[in-house]
């Protein structure tokens, strides 16, 4: 299969379990969100504190949702991995991409897999025990902000790759909008209400890439 055709497919299933998700999983104004924070799963992924995961998982029909959507997460992460390493493929078959800087992304991109496989089996492990205690122990939210941080600043510093190949092939507006999501990583180091905002942006570069695939479309490769 070539990169493209990659793309084009991965792209497409991606979009069905986003579709899926965005069914199964609370929306907001069903649950109660902590401050500043747009997205309940991206809330869930960086909670702090006991308080902030009752705020989410007060309701047993909603945490049952949560459980079922971190299920179905397992399969959005293989799609995911593999629709950019199908871009970095591409680029990196176009010469806009040095060999050095391919490796490194696909190096990222296993270990973002990785770390958000790590993050949903601890977020299983705090939902089962919240449903049998009422709270969830201090070391798996430690666990929980290390597995969810390294998950999005690898995907920060893939999004930075694939600018740099944007950019090389002259596709500047393309290569910023991928350069968001690097710096939304980056200021969410500072505070974590950045992370939802590289989520979202995250999201539209998927399906603009997603779209550039297509036939017929004016392609960035």
């Amino acid at each position: 299969m070539s990169p493209l055709k990659g793309i084009r497919i991965t792209g497409a299933i991606l979009l069905l379990f986003t579709i899926i998700l965005l069914w199964i999983l609370p929306r907001k104004g069903e649950v109660s969100l902590p401050k500043g924070f747009h997205t309940p799963i991206v809330a869930l992924e960086l909670v702090q504190d006991n308080h902030e995961l009752g705020m989410l998982f007060a309701d047993a029909k909603i945490r049952n949702r949560f459980y079922k959507g971190n299920i179905l997460d397992f399969a959005f992460i293989i799609t995911y991995s593999l629709f950019l390493a199908f871009l970095i493929l591409q680029f990196s078959a176009r010469e806009n991409l040095s060999k050095r800087l391919k490796s490194a992304a696909l190096l990222f991109i296993a270990f973002t897999a990785f770390s958000d496989v790590m993050e949903n089996l601890t977020l299983f492990s705090m939902s089962d025990q919240f449903a049998v205690q009422g709270f969830a122990g201090k070391d798996l939210f430690y666990k929980l902000h290390l597995w969810t941080l390294l998950k999005w600043e690898s995907l920060g510093i893939v999004c930075l790759i694939i600018s740099t190949a944007l950019y090389s092939g002259k596709r500047k507006a393309a290569a910023f909008l991928f350069l968001i999501v690097f710096l939304m990583a980056v200021l969410g180091l500072i505070s974590r209400i950045f992370v939802d905002y590289e989520g979202l942006v995250l999201g539209i570069a998927f399906i603009v890439a997603w779209i550039k695939s297509l036939p017929h479309s004016r392609a960035w490769w």
